[in-house]
């Protein structure tokens, strides 16, 4: 069976859909499709599930894509699902650290062994991604993440990025510190999934060298959260 593991992204005018479908998959009760002669077929509850993972993530402004466990992904996919280069994802099969196999005499992964990889390391960068949130300073920024009003710091961060204007990287510099914006930057600037335009990246990058600046050269305030903002991780 021929299947796409392209990224799925959503529609900002799929919104009000999205939040519809999923607060009738919240509620726990079995969902049905309703068909365009008024044919009404019981959803699984399996599927429901699935269904839902799926919502909660585009939510949260996620790209999702779905990828059959047994698929047999070549080393290129396999990169670009991990976000890093094909010399890199070489490097990592030579140390033996993803399984794969052999089709003919290119090397094949498959999809399950990967993801078992990428949760290994993705757990092993939560400490360093804070994923808590803080409500009273995101306020000021109503409507950044449209899906999901409750995303956690890093994913409202990120949109900050993708949407950036002087003012409000200054602002998230000045909560969370130049280090933890350049970090998430890097993150997200080597996303090979979702890439930005080389005219994003130029711009992004001059605004976070001026803010760096900027702060520097500020008064200093003498308050806990912004004493030591330039090392703050």
């Amino acid at each position: 069976m021929s299947t796409s593991s392209r990224p799925l992204t959503l529609k900002q005018t799929d919104v009000p859909n999205l939040q519809d479908i999923r607060t009738v998959l919240g509620k726990g009760a079995r969902a049905s499709l309703l068909g365009a002669n008024g044919e009404k077929i019981r959803i699984p509850r399996t599927l429901c599930t699935i269904l839902s993972r799926i919502v909660s993530e585009l939510a949260t402004g996620q790209t999702v894509s779905i990828i059959p466990v047994r698929q047999e992904l070549t080393t290129q996919k396999a990169a670009d699902l991990l976000g890093v280069s094909r010399q890199f994802l070489v490097r990592l099969l030579d140390e033996a650290k993803i399984p794969y196999h052999r089709s003919g005499t290119h090397r094949r992964i498959y999809s399950h062994d990967l993801l078992v990889f990428k949760q290994h390391r993705d757990a092993k960068r939560k400490p360093v991604l804070h994923h808590g949130r803080k409500d009273s300073f995101w306020k000021q920024f109503p409507g950044l993440v449209w899906s999901n009003s409750k995303a956690s710091d890093t994913v409202m961060i990120r949109a900050i990025l993708s949407r950036p204007k002087k003012e409000r990287l200054e602002a998230v510099a000045r909560e969370f510190g130049v280090k933890r914006l350049q970090r998430e930057w890097s993150i997200l600037r080597d996303d090979k999934i979702t890439p930005l335009s080389p005219k994003h990246i130029s711009m992004v990058s001059e605004l976070l060298d001026q803010t760096e600046k900027n702060l520097k050269h500020a008064p200093r305030i003498n308050s806990p959260g912004l004493e030591n903002i330039l090392v703050k991780a």
